[in-house]
């Protein structure tokens, strides 16, 4: 019998006036979690007093841990190193679950214990998540009307979907396994998902299973009516992040590392140069064009070059 025991991991920074809202929807799980952990990344507000007025009334063990800001993928794997259950669940201090979020994820697991990990969609902007049909290629579904897919484990050779970390249950002995790389920024849940693929079976449920919300600071997203200088400084953010993440998959690239890698790497610097160009950072776009000449077709190189050039 598999043993369900689970610890929530919450990473915050600054959330004062949200927070709680993920916390409740932790407290709220049709299938109790055994223990939350807050690990509170440096907040300079009033998130301390918050997050412990919310404690007052946990129908679950509770612990929170102030440290110094160092990231998310070091509030992450602190959360990771504290859990004491056989499972861990992680939830941005924005976001919030469903109540039977955990319900499902062990239901699926029940069914398939060989599972180590399973990810569900999340509402987003009211409208659920839509996987590509060129990342399922991976999964296979459980039979023709289900909804339930696994991804059975395999080295990874190509990208596959992975959904935000907010909906993904796995298990804490993988987790420990891999920890969190601070090196990939914001696109710290992709690569640790597609590492995890590696290690064991995913399972994954195409239905809803929390809720990601935007709101207008933030590390890794905004809300649609940003400023338009706050939206572009986040996609140069996260093009970077996606440029150092694909690095360092591609530095470990086998015989059988598909081409689609390659693509993506170069999708990436695209995106990199046209938000710096947005941005007006045209010395930059001309100097990121330079830096990665020898990953991009010549005649991309040129035309690039020569958008940039129009900019000045």
């Amino acid at each position: 019998m598999t043993d369900t025991s689970i610890t929530a991991i919450v990473t915050t920074y600054n959330r004062a006036n949200i927070v709680s809202d993920a916390i409740l929807s932790i407290f709220s799980q049709s299938h109790p979690v055994d223990e939350l952990i807050v690990i509170d990344d440096g907040s300079s507000d009033n998130t301390q007093h918050v997050i412990k007025e919310v404690f007052k009334d946990a129908p679950i063990r509770t612990k929170y841990i102030y440290k110094k800001n160092g990231g998310m993928a070091s509030a992450l794997n602190q959360g990771i190193t504290e859990a004491k259950s056989n499972w861990v669940a992680f939830l941005d201090d924005d976001d919030t679950w469903n109540p039977d979020h955990i319900e499902k994820c062990f239901s699926f697991i029940s069914r398939h214990p060989q599972l180590g990990a399973v990810m569900g969609l999340r509402h987003e902007g009211g409208n659920l998540q839509s996987p590509p049909e060129k990342l399922l290629g991976d999964f296979s579904p459980i039979d023709q009307l289900s909804r339930f897919l696994i991804r059975k484990r395999a080295p990874l050779v190509r990208p596959f979907f992975t959904t935000a970390l907010g909906t993904i249950v796995v298990r804490s002995d993988h987790a420990r396994s891999l920890m969190f790389s601070g090196h990939v920024g914001a696109r710290l849940d992709i690569h640790f998902i597609w590492l995890l693929g590696e290690l064991t079976d995913i399972g994954l449920n195409l239905q809803s299973h929390g809720t990601g919300r935007q709101f207008r600071v933030s590390y890794l997203s905004t809300d649609q009516n940003a400023p338009d200088h706050i939206k572009i400084e986040i996609a140069i953010r996260r093009a970077s992040d996606g440029i150092r993440m694909l690095e360092e998959i591609l530095s470990k690239k086998t015989h059988s590392m598909t081409h689609e890698f390659t693509e993506a790497y170069e999708r990436e610097i695209i995106s990199l140069i046209w938000s710096l160009r947005k941005a007006k950072k045209t010395r930059e776009a001309i100097a990121s064009i330079i830096k990665y000449r020898e990953n991009l077709p010549l005649k991309t190189q040129i035309r690039q070059f020569i958008l940039s050039a129009i900019r000045q």
